[in-house]
């Protein structure tokens, strides 16, 4: 505790602090999506003296808003496992999209939670969790599915296309997770995932559960 507090009163991870040659704070970085690392590691080259990494192809500007309360945007993509998942075949199912990225440790940290202590505890009372990943480059449905298989995480996960990222608010960091009724309506967002809405996010499942 003593060590938390002289470091800022940490609570959640990860957080890291990037220290110069003298050994002094020359930042510090609590979240890690797509555009974070980028940051992070332009920074980590400035003080080794290298050259910044040239800029990324700029994305669609992200906003979720246009999600809250409406209804979730309908799709029909292959699974991994070659299986066809239909959003609006789920009627009568609580359905939870994760959003996930290769690139942003989080995003894949969660995903054992989601399997384990979400779908597995709740599958039989209805809920559906599915892993959204939102990387479209040509390589990245073998890299997704070798990672799935490697680390045995058997959620139904589906690859985006730009035709469902762009009614989803076009989405472009991670994670992202919705939740949706059994109606098909979008009752939450979350663009983070730390332990302290690990509890908001079960009880808002738990209250989509109850019987309509």
């Amino acid at each position: 505790d003593d060590v938390l507090n002289r470091y800022g009163g940490i609570r959640t991870t990860p957080v890291m602090f990037l220290l110069d040659r003298a050994g002094k704070v020359a930042e510090v970085f609590d979240r890690f999506n797509r555009s974070d690392l980028y940051a992070m590691e332009n920074k980590i080259r400035s003080l080794l003296g290298l050259a910044p990494l040239s800029l990324p192809k700029p994305t669609p500007q992200m906003d979720l808003e246009i999600l809250k309360a409406n209804k979730a945007p309908d799709f029909s993509l292959p699974a991994m496992d070659g299986k066809i998942i239909t959003l609006s075949q789920l009627n009568n199912k609580v359905v939870v999209l994760v959003f996930w990225s290769m690139e942003d440790v989080i995003s894949i940290g969660i995903l054992p939670y989601f399997k384990v202590t979400l779908s597995e505890k709740y599958r039989h009372r209805d809920l559906e969790v599915i892993g959204v990943n939102i990387d479209m480059e040509e390589e990245a449905k073998a890299k997704t599915a070798g990672f799935l298989k490697a680390n045995q995480i058997k959620l139904p996960v589906v690859q985006a296309t730009p035709e469902l990222i762009k009614p989803y608010g076009n989405i472009n960091t991670t994670p992202v997770i919705i939740l949706i009724d059994r109606y098909g309506y979008i009752k939450e967002v979350y663009e983070e995932f730390n332990y302290e809405i690990v509890s908001q996010i079960e009880d808002n499942i738990l209250s989509l559960l109850q019987p309509a």
